[in-house]
């Protein structure tokens, strides 16, 4: 009988985990680092942006890495961290940015000998965007950059928006009533908070973990997007 789709992502996992236990005895004590403390390295400058759900965040860092010519990063982090770890995206995909606890019994049905818990993510998460940024100068959305990349060598990027416009945008972008939307936005800006409230023991929303903050219902996305690059060239050079 064949195995069942459960039984072989936890053998990928247990594979996973004996890898790394194997590299961690050959690793310098700094590639060790916890996911949630900043990473002291030779890293190329970057770009953070964290962003509230519906505040254009990701657009506007699409266009700042076209304007500074340097990579950006995003959703396909899920499917870099995921082919680190050696998991399923899928199963990424239910940790990324939220809190776990909602998700526990679908976690639980995927897996029965060993979870891919929110510490293995994060940890992976960490690694991944580390990687990065040894490598190529780029814009990182989300996913806890500004907590994890070297503060010295990293403009960190706060985008917010009043409620209401965030919740006419998503409805518009995703073609929902209003009252969805409205429902979406709360629930991902909590999820969203819970997640970095446990996993980093901060409050996403504190203005002090940033170096800009940019509303972007008062300035054109072109406009934002040029304040956050001309302060990044003012910066690094």
């Amino acid at each position: 009988m064949g195995r069942s789709v459960g039984q072989m992502v936890d053998q990928q996992v247990m594979r996973w985990l004996q890898e790394r236990r194997a590299q961690a005895a050959l690793s310098a004590p700094d590639s060790s680092a916890p996911p949630h403390s900043s990473v002291r390295m030779a890293q190329r400058p970057m770009v953070t942006i964290s962003r509230q759900y519906g505040a254009y965040g990701g657009a506007m860092g699409r266009i700042v890495a076209r304007e500074l010519s340097i990579d950006y990063h995003a959703q396909e982090l899920v499917q870099r961290v995921a082919e680190r770890a050696d998991v399923r995206d899928q199963v990424v995909q239910s940790l990324d940015e939220r809190s776990q606890s909602s998700l526990r019994l679908w976690v639980d049905e995927m897996f029965t000998v060993r979870r891919f818990e929110a510490s293995d993510y994060l940890n992976a998460l960490s690694e991944t965007i580390s990687a990065l940024a040894r490598h190529n100068s780029g814009v990182i959305v989300g996913r806890g950059g500004h907590l994890i990349l070297d503060p010295a060598r990293t403009l960190r990027v706060r985008a917010f928006a009043p409620l209401e416009e965030r919740i006419q945008y998503v409805s518009e972008r995703e073609g929902m009533s209003p009252a969805e939307a409205r429902i979406k936005v709360n629930r991902v800006d909590q999820e969203r908070s819970e997640f970095f409230q446990k996993h980093f023991s901060t409050n996403i929303a504190d203005p002090l973990g940033f170096d800009l903050l940019i509303n972007t219902s008062s300035l054109s996305l072109e406009c934002g997007a040029q304040v956050v690059a001309e302060n990044f060239r003012q910066r690094f050079g």
